[in-house]
């Protein structure tokens, strides 16, 4: 059996993967990734509310892969130039990326997340109203 470390590249330390055999390990990242996919999927729904059918996937595509690329998941926040990494700590997928970093790498506490998982969730938050105000069922 693998006792090394677990490592993702650009993240933080790696973690002893001894703790892997911890009961909270799996639930600490369900409640992360249910916070992440509930806040994603209310963006989702908001963004379907105000787009035109006609333009939806060049407008998608045009917020989904500067997302993708400052969320931190390819290419570490903090090596991205200042301004881009102000951009991306203004955007929910970077708090999403460190939260979930902290919690499966890292292996710490959900708390530890500090206040990554509460700006996720406001992101969701503020999809939500902005999806109840512009989706309409026509």
């Amino acid at each position: 059996m693998w006792t090394g470390p677990c490592f993702s590249p650009g993240m933080s330390e790696p973690r002893d993967s001894g703790r892997l055999g911890s009961l909270m390990d799996p639930l600490w990242a369900l409640i992360a990734l249910v916070i992440g996919i509930a806040a994603f999927a209310a963006i989702g729904i908001a963004l379907g509310g105000s787009i035109a059918a006609d333009g939806a996937a060049a407008v998608t595509n045009a917020i989904y892969l500067p997302l993708l690329f400052l969320g931190g998941s390819f290419v570490p926040v903090d090596k991205l130039a200042g301004p881009l990494a102000d951009l991306a700590w203004a955007l929910p997928p970077a708090h999403l990326v460190r939260a979930l970093d902290t919690v499966l790498i890292r292996g710490q506490i959900l708390a530890s997340t500090g206040w990554d998982l509460p700006i996720v969730a406001a992101w969701g938050l503020a999809a939500v109203l902005a999806a109840s105000r512009w989706l309409s069922w026509e």
